[in-house]
């Protein structure tokens, strides 16, 4: 019947009973083999950012997995849905995964609505409520099997605390210099006596 012949006539790979040519172009040969390819991008860890502009279907993407980073920017016109995207993202990420931090530096109280749905701890510029920068928790599972055998969570945490409070100091105009290594001591000090060592295990 003639639905065959259709059928046949626009195989990949068919014959032309139809006698009837056409020139296909290569965006069109694209999309019509790009679904047997890889009809979707789900990644197992990954949070939906949108769909495909060409086959509609999901896009699950991990954006820690990528080997050049994760670090991500959007682009767009005004109303076109930048701040939304990001929201939906951010809830996404953080929402399903457990062990992942999400910190929102938000002036103009725009993702207060995301902090709500999150549960999340409002910490206010200039308030009464501190951060522990001496604070260390324990690597997740992923970031463990990535550790080299040299490294040192803990050396590195004291590092970053050296460094956050040398800026600090630095702030207010006072040079540390050679009392530098008094506050490296202090902070060695410091975790040595709340019990964090080495092992992992007391990072929690």
């Amino acid at each position: 019947c003639a639905q065959q012949r259709a059928l046949r006539s626009a195989a990949p790979f068919g014959g032309a009973p139809l006698d009837r040519d056409t020139i296909g172009l290569s965006g069109a040969v694209g999309a019509l083999l790009a679904s047997p390819h890889r009809p979707t991008l789900l990644e197992p860890d990954g949070v939906e950012l949108g769909v495909h502009r060409h086959t509609d279907t999901p896009v699950v993407v991990d954006p820690f997995a990528r080997e050049n980073g994760y670090a991500t920017f959007t682009v767009g016109d005004p109303g076109s849905g930048k701040s939304f995207s990001a929201k939906q993202r951010f809830i996404r990420s953080v929402a399903h995964h457990e062990d992942r931090i999400g910190v929102i530096l938000e002036p103009l109280n725009d993702w207060a609505g995301v902090a709500e749905a999150l549960d999340a701890q409002r910490i206010t510029v200039g308030g009464t409520l501190g951060i522990n920068p001496l604070e260390i928790t324990p690597p997740t599972d992923q970031s463990r099997e990535q550790l080299g055998t040299d490294a040192s969570p803990l050396t590195e945490k004291q590092e970053r605390v050296s460094s956050f409070l040398a800026n600090f100091f630095a702030q207010r105009g006072i040079s540390l210099g050679d009392r530098r290594t008094t506050l490296e001591v202090a902070i060695e000090v410091a975790y040595r006596n709340a019990g964090i060592t080495e092992d992992v295990t007391t990072h929690d």
